[in-house]
């Protein structure tokens, strides 16, 4: 009958439950027993590969798999009597190799800045020089960051994070007429960049906002006063841009008056007749120069014929007054001299 000494197991670091506690994957760990003169050792490495021993048996450098968790070691003497003892078990815990991971966007637009953050270590290294776990970068074109997390037991990890940079657009527009006036319609048009997929235009006046989504809108004042246009564009990758421009809308109120008349029945500027624009209302009075009217209308279509009660005036000069109201709801006053001649 063969009796053998119980052992134990020996290797570089101890454990106070293990034997060891390795990094998975890590290489040419040694273990080790007290040996026996004569005696042979036989080793069985769970999850690991012996890549070295010495003669009997008595330590053996092993190379761990990558799969962490608890490992079994079993050893078995052979004394010189040929005698075999029983095994002795120990347990290895295998700790997982350490996994650095980074979080933030693929796609940036040029001239805008994004952060990424590392995840999983202790410390990094990023390709930029940076350590800390967040960093701020600003492409021009596609880049690829790279960071090294370092790990306490376990050795380092690397990442990589591809980032594509988009165009950003450029909004612009015009507008025609060039100096609008109430109640007509005012026209945009973009000129900005092509790369566009949305456009958000915002019309601001007192106390009114619109709206619209058109690539070329059209937009009516019914008030004079500053209309600020604001624009906003946006491509199918997010990227934006916009620009406001403030317009002047006049309220148009003008009111053309003739110098002068010919009411010589000669088929040719035959009627004092003033041209109104934007206005809704109008009463025109001509008098003499002692203050007696001599022609009354409210009509814009109705002028005077240069008769007073159905008989020529003598040529001479004559006042015109206006009272006008325009389209604003606004009212004007005109006043000035016609000639009449015959």
């Amino acid at each position: 009958m063969c009796i053998l000494t119980l052992f134990a197991i020996s290797a570089g670091r101890v454990n106070a439950q293990y034997v060891d506690t390795v990094c998975a994957g890590e290489k040419g760990v040694k273990y080790f027993v007290k040996a026996n003169a004569g005696s042979t050792y036989v080793w069985t490495v769970e999850d690991g590969v012996i890549v070295n021993s010495l003669a009997d048996g008595s330590q053996i450098w092993v190379d761990w798999a990558k799969d962490s968790g608890v490992k079994k070691i079993t050893l078995k003497e052979i004394n010189s009597n040929g005698c075999i003892g029983e095994p002795t078990l120990a347990l290895v815990l295998m700790k997982p190799i350490g996994k650095v991971d980074i979080f933030g966007p693929d796609i940036v637009c040029s001239g805008e800045t994004v952060q990424l953050k590392a995840v999983g270590a202790s410390k990094y290294l990023w390709s930029t020089g940076a350590t800390s776990d967040i960093v701020t970068v600003r492409p021009n074109v596609d880049t690829s960051y790279s960071v090294i997390g370092y790990f306490d037991d376990c050795g380092v990890s690397t990442s990589l994070h591809d980032l594509r940079v988009k165009y950003k657009p450029i909004a612009d527009f015009t507008f025609n007429p060039d100096k609008p006036i109430i109640s007509t319609p005012i026209q945009f048009d973009y000129t900005g960049t092509s790369n566009v997929d949305d456009w958000n235009w915002q019309f601001s006046e007192d106390n009114k906002q619109s709206t619209s989504t058109q690539i070329s809108p059209k937009y009516t004042m019914q008030q004079a006063g500053i209309l600020a246009v604001h624009l906003t564009v946006k491509n199918d990758y997010g990227c934006m841009d916009s620009i406001t421009k403030y317009i002047v809308v006049e309220a148009g109120i003008n009111v053309f008056v003739p110098t002068g008349f010919t009411p010589n029945d000669d088929g040719y500027n035959n009627i004092f007749l003033p041209v109104y624009e934007n206005v809704t209302s109008v009463e025109l009075k001509v008098m003499d120069r002692w203050g007696e009217i001599m022609f009354t209308t409210s009509s814009q279509d109705h002028g005077w014929d240069g008769r007073y009660k159905g008989v020529p005036v003598p040529d001479g000069v004559f006042v015109y007054l206006i009272h006008a109201k325009g389209v604003d709801n606004k009212s004007y006053v005109f006043r000035g001299t016609v000639t009449v001649v015959r």
